[in-house]
């Protein structure tokens, strides 16, 4: 998502990470050329990226073989690419592993799962406090259902979708049905509580009464808000995180 007429910093790794491509891609391109703070930002995070690939030799291993296994998947002409441990490259963070999502937060009965890892690769369990500026990356199990997404909302009463990004229905679900996002997310300096919701549906249902029930929970009782007011028909799961006021 957009700041104003500026490119968003997710955007803009995934730029980096070399996900944009068509007319997105171009767009971005364009925008680049005529605002320098967004082609700033974009050259930050090029640096950052090279700073990760030169001092972490083997994860840049890992990148790189990631990217080439992505390219033949594509040649393939799989409906998904998934480029995490390049948008984590991106970002400048360290996360190449990513747990099974089995050990997530499970609802009983659609086997949905939402799990979380550190910017380690380390397992991060719901309610953890982190200071902010850490870094974490979400996998997902969408046990039968075919579409989904994820939406983000703290308890200053903020709410953010994460995926599918500029769409305003639900993502198709990759091949597989399981596996991780693809991208890393850095907390903000806001103290309090983030919570993270995993919703899938059997179609690509529209997103914004998904919006709606988060900013309806968003604010000071999002702590114990572990599920949100859906229509029948869609599933959830969330995990939470803690930003304490003093670290």
């Amino acid at each position: 998502m957009g700041d104003g007429d500026h490119i968003s910093v997710f955007t803009l790794e995934r730029l980096v990470a070399g996900e944009l491509g068509g007319e997105v891609g171009r767009g971005v391109e364009e925008h680049l050329a005529g605002c320098a703070l967004c082609e700033r930002r974009h050259q930050e995070l090029q640096r950052d990226q090279q700073r990760f690939v030169t001092e972490l030799p083997y994860a840049a291993f890992r990148v790189e073989h990631e990217r080439r296994r992505v390219a033949a998947v594509r040649r393939r002409r799989w409906r998904w690419a998934w480029l995490a441990p390049a948008a984590v490259a991106a970002a400048g963070l360290v996360a190449v592993w990513v747990p099974d999502p089995e050990s997530g937060d499970r609802l009983k009965g659609p086997g949905v799962a939402l799990s979380m890892v550190d910017a380690a690769g380390r397992p991060i369990g719901s309610g953890a406090a982190l200071a902010p500026g850490a870094t974490v990356q979400l996998s997902y199990d969408a046990g039968d259902h075919g579409y989904l997404a994820l939406v983000g909302a703290d308890e200053r009463g903020a709410v953010e979708v994460y995926y599918p990004e500029g769409s305003a229905r639900m993502g198709p679900v990759p091949d597989g049905a399981r596996g991780r996002f693809p991208f890393a997310l850095q907390l903000d300096e806001g103290r309090g509580v983030e919570r993270f919701f995993l919703v899938v549906a059997d179609g690509p249902e529209e997103l914004a009464p998904l919006v709606v029930a988060a900013r309806a929970v968003a604010g000071p009782r999002l702590r114990d808000a572990a599920t949100l007011p859906l229509p029948e028909g869609w599933a959830q799961v969330s995990v939470w995180l803690e930003k304490p006021g003093v670290w």
